[in-house]
């Protein structure tokens, strides 16, 4: 039992779950680049207006990350935030990185960005509900409606549905940072 919520209190936890949010952060100003050639094809469907604003976007950030600096820059937060032994990217390297090597920090960059993306909407999606759940307990009437979806819940069992709420943010917070963990040495190791 205790095994299992040793994660939950783990400092490293949350600061891994920190740098996937503050990758989709850093995302976010490229989302104007993308949506332009959405703006031109006003007369498309919405949802392929929104494919291809997300396609362009992943071939931004993605373009990004095939600089030098942006691998360096990546290493070293990842080795600071996330604990992983990576290897010192002011040393010299060698040789130059193979072509599948190159490769590989646009890859991460991108699952980083996407991981931040979700367990950031996720986590301020649960914090919301278990912040508003109790608070209908008083009237009667706690509930949360989703994509038309809704979600009544009567009584004292607001404040289960609260902390079950809490739960699943924190354990959000621990699958991305896990997850961040383990593609790290994976794609930003040696190349």
């Amino acid at each position: 039992m205790i095994r299992g919520i040793r994660p939950l209190l783990r400092g490293s936890t949350y600061s891994g779950a920190l740098f996937a949010y503050c990758g989709a952060l850093v995302s976010f100003p490229l989302l104007p680049f993308a949506m332009l050639p959405a703006l031109l094809l006003r007369q498309a469907p919405y949802a392929v207006q929104a494919v291809l604003a997300l396609l362009v976007w992943a071939a931004l950030v993605a373009a990004v990350g095939l600089a030098r600096t942006t691998r360096r820059v990546l290493i070293t937060c990842t080795r600071r935030l996330l604990k992983v032994p990576l290897p010192d990217p002011a040393a010299p390297s060698p040789a130059l990185p193979s072509a599948a090597g190159r490769w590989r920090t646009p890859l991460w960059l991108l699952l980083h960005v996407a991981l931040g993306w979700t367990g950031g909407l996720a986590s301020v999606l649960l914090l919301g509900a278990a912040v508003a759940l109790p608070g209908g307990w008083t009237s009667g009437d706690a509930g949360l409606t989703l994509f038309g979806r809704s979600v009544q819940v009567e009584g004292r069992w607001s404040w289960v549905a609260a902390l079950g709420c809490l739960l699943l943010a924190v354990a959000v917070c621990v699958l991305i940072a896990n997850a961040l963990r383990w593609l790290a040495p994976r794609l930003l190791g040696r190349v």
